[in-house]
């Protein structure tokens, strides 16, 4: 752990009524796990619901307004290096995230349990996958509305038989649009980036050596193991049993990246 975290306290809050207008010495996230509020930073209002984490910045004023008769939120108070101060105040939505939901309730618990060392190494791992989220959310609003739409159909739907059509459909532009669009912002084209996502899934299944390279094919997105096989092969250069063997050695290599251009244009269906 790079230590550039500093725990502080957690608990949470199950009430409807508002949270008055304070201030933390250290920064502070709130994770909203049932129900709806509104979170006052410096007297910018923030809606949340159920999924979002509010990141709210050292001596800021703040309050927690409007709260639903469900409300359920959780909370971590931190100090840290300062260097993410620029990701405030923002709210990140983290619903499809089970990790950061888990661990939210684990700091909670784990310092009721006066085990505040372990909340401080999993604060860090809670932090890292936050300002993950973040950098996301802050290219997400840079691209184009269509870009987004269509790399989120393709992460819901990389186990299906996916053609350039149907994805510019979901996107709503046109297939020649969003082939520009793709190769305009990443450099690659749509089916590129649906192999990206396949091997990313394929990468960490294949961690997993209770699962069959068979398997790893289907939840990766091919029905053939063969061809599963093949096409990892030629973006890795290596066989996929190999890659379980030594990961360290293979997982995104040079030479997976120059591969991967020239082969990735098969990956969608023609139509």
């Amino acid at each position: 752990m790079s230590g550039s975290v500093c725990f502080s306290y957690a608990g949470y809050y199950r009430q409807p009524d508002p949270v008055p207008e304070h201030r933390h010495c250290g920064t502070e996230l709130v994770y909203v796990v049932r129900g709806n509020c509104v979170n006052s930073i410096e007297g910018q209002l923030h809606p949340c619901r159920a999924g979002d984490i509010c990141l709210i910045p050292a001596e800021a004023r703040h309050a927690q307004l409007e709260n639903s008769g469900d409300l359920h939120t959780q909370y971590v108070v931190f100090n840290d290096s300062g260097r993410e101060r620029k990701l405030f105040p923002q709210v990140i939505h983290a619903a499809e995230d089970r990790l950061i939901r888990h661990w939210f309730g684990d700091i909670t618990t784990l310092f009721g349990g006066n085990a505040v060392s372990d909340a401080d190494l999993l604060l860090e791992l809670l932090w890292r996958r936050i300002r993950q989220l973040a950098a996301s959310a802050v290219r997400l609003h840079a691209w184009h509305p269509a870009l987004v739409q269509a790399l989120r159909y393709l992460n819901g739907h990389y186990r299906e038989p996916v053609s350039v059509r149907e994805l510019a459909g979901a996107a709503g532009v046109s297939a020649t649009y969003l082939n520009r669009l793709f190769r305009e912002t990443f450099s690659m084209s749509p089916a590129r980036c649906l192999a990206e996502i396949r091997m990313q899934h394929a990468r960490q299944l294949l961690m997993n050596r209770y699962y069959q390279i068979a398997q790893v094919a289907r939840l990766a997105g091919y029905d053939d193991p063969d061809y599963f096989c093949r096409r990892f092969k030629e973006i890795h250069g290596v066989t996929p049993l190999t890659y379980r063997r030594y990961p360290s050695r293979y997982s995104d290599s040079g030479e997976s990246r120059k591969h991967l251009f020239v082969v990735a244009d098969q990956e969608l269906d023609s139509e």
